[in-house]
């Protein structure tokens, strides 16, 4: 298949799969998600002159913010959003494709390894739009140069493959710092290997060419914020507040179990395929690009909070495993065994994320098909009876839409919200206002430091704004009159006007 066909093809599954199961990337849903919301506000303001970190907070970083801007400086419809995902995703498609190319010997395997990848993916999206969606091309790249160059008996990577994967890591520390994990997993194998042959030579050019792509990547962003005197607050939001964040996060037995469930079968499996292919060597590229992968998802990832889209670091493990199926149980000569061991090990998969695909599965199809103005369901009871949602009969941005009423047209230069969780950056989306205060979600959340709570605090009354929209916490401002806006949910929304 030549090469434009191929890319064809990939963006033309992408754009399907983004349409039925895109979730909020779809345009067939006019609303976006709570984290997207947050990272198009920034976008649109940044856009607009304001500056990331300094006028408005978040902690993930600056070139999430660009990519969210480029559909923007085309249109702010839905479609745009829905390109740039589909591009992301076509991109990420078109490399696995190649990398299976090098790989497989037989067609049919590759397609099972993008169609292993898609299931895992529709679950671990979650509502689409996530950082970890926009990392894939560039964890992915990295690995098809590893496979190339093992394939092509060349241990040592060229300049050109050691700049570009710099960039790769750059770009994905500019998004989030742990999505790199399956590019600290690239480097750290070639760098092994060549370690073990002594090949100094070619240690430096990796070492000297992925630092300059690195910096390539990086430096832009450091020079950006230094010239708008932004640096302290870019260190601060992207930096401090993120090892905050990730530090808070701690889990029960149970859910530590989960996690091991999700990540051990595959990257077991992965580590067998990849000793089998190496000739039943451990100390080879691939073989140690398997183990070095599976160490730093269980050091990074496993002792976190098992969120869905967490575990989209898996995901090209998902397509090496499925791609090379016929070296996980290539020791047994039965074909019946093998299709034994085929539905086993998948069903252990699907199983393993079974309550997030039928979560992504309900969640998906009703908000793109059924009630795109995002009728928002739950469990009944409690775990009894996990698996017969009920639907909410309230309609979230419906009452965001009914918040935005009550806010006159002179005071929407003049709006706080408080208490709403990541929901405020929804009704700022949705209302069109940019929010008068840097801190415009998650003020007192405790996954944060003391001193991003003490600087809300200190923002919220240095600003004093005309109109403050709180929820799920009934509580009063002095100066300001309150209106309830009641809701079936279970909850209240509340609009406060400075008297």
């Amino acid at each position: 298949m030549k090469t434009l066909k191929l890319a064809a093809l990939m963006i033309g599954l992408a754009a399907g799969f983004n349409l039925i199961f895109g979730c909020y990337s779809s345009p067939l849903n006019p609303h976006y998600n709570y984290d997207t919301s947050v990272w198009r506000l920034i976008a649109n303001s940044w856009i607009d002159g304001s500056v990331p970190y300094r006028d408005l907070f978040d902690h993930k970083g600056p070139f999430l913010f660009l990519l969210h801007a480029l559909p923007l400086i085309v249109t702010d419809a839905k479609w745009g959003f829905f390109a740039l995902m589909t591009v992301n995703l076509g991109a990420s498609l078109f490399l696995l494709f190649l990398i299976g190319r090098q790989l497989a010997d037989r067609t049919r395997l590759i397609w099972l390894g993008l169609g292993s990848f898609l299931l895992v993916a529709f679950s671990t999206f979650e509502l689409g739009g996530t950082n970890e969606e926009f990392s894939l091309p560039y964890q992915i790249l990295p690995i098809y140069f590893l496979v190339k160059n093992w394939r092509s008996q060349r241990l040592e990577p060229s300049a050109l493959q050691g700049i570009l994967m710099g960039i790769c890591f750059g770009l994905i520390a500019m998004i989030r710092l742990n999505n790199a994990v399956p590019n600290c997993a690239v480097v750290g194998a070639m760098g092994i290997a060549m370690l073990l042959e002594r090949r100094w030579r070619g240690i430096g050019r990796l070492a000297w060419s992925f630092l300059l792509g690195a910096a390539v990547a990086v430096v832009p962003f450091v020079v950006y914020f230094y010239a708008v005197g932004a640096l302290g607050e870019f260190w601060f939001s992207y930096i401090i507040s993120n090892l905050t964040y990730m530090d808070a996060q701690h889990l029960t037995a149970s859910e530590l179990l989960k996690n091991l469930i999700r990540f051990l079968p595959i990257l077991s499996a992965l580590t067998l395929a990849l000793y089998r292919i190496s000739d039943r060597r451990w100390l080879t590229m691939p073989t140690l690009f398997a183990l070095i992968y599976l160490a730093l998802c269980l050091g990074v990832y496993a002792f976190r909070a098992a969120v869905p889209h967490y575990f989209c670091v898996i995901l090209p493990a998902v397509f090496l495993v499925g791609t090379l199926w016929s070296q996980v149980v290539g020791f047994v000569r039965s074909v019946a065994f093998r299709r034994a061991a085929l539905i086993l090990f998948w069903g252990i998969v699907v199983l393993s994320f079974g309550a997030k695909l039928d979560w992504a599965f309900r969640s998906t199809l009703w908000l793109n098909f059924v009630s795109k103005t995002d009728c928002r369901y739950a469990p009944p009871a409690f775990l009894s009876e996990v698996s017969k949602y009920r639907f909410l009969p309230e309609n979230e941005n419906d009452i965001l839409s009914q918040l935005d009423r009550e806010i006159a047209p002179e005071s929407r230069n003049s709006v706080y919200c408080y208490e709403m969780d990541v929901i405020s950056s929804k009704f700022f989306v949705q209302a069109g206002i940019c929010p008068v205060g840097r801190y415009f979600y998650g003020q007192s959340s405790t996954h944060f430091s003391p001193e991003f709570y003490s600087q809300a605090c200190a923002e919220f009354v240095r600003v004093r704004p005309e109109i403050i929209v709180s929820g799920y916490r009934d509580v009063d401002f002095d100066g300001y009159d309150k209106k309830v806006l009641k809701s079936s949910a279970g909850y209240d929304f509340f609009v406060h006007k400075l008297r």
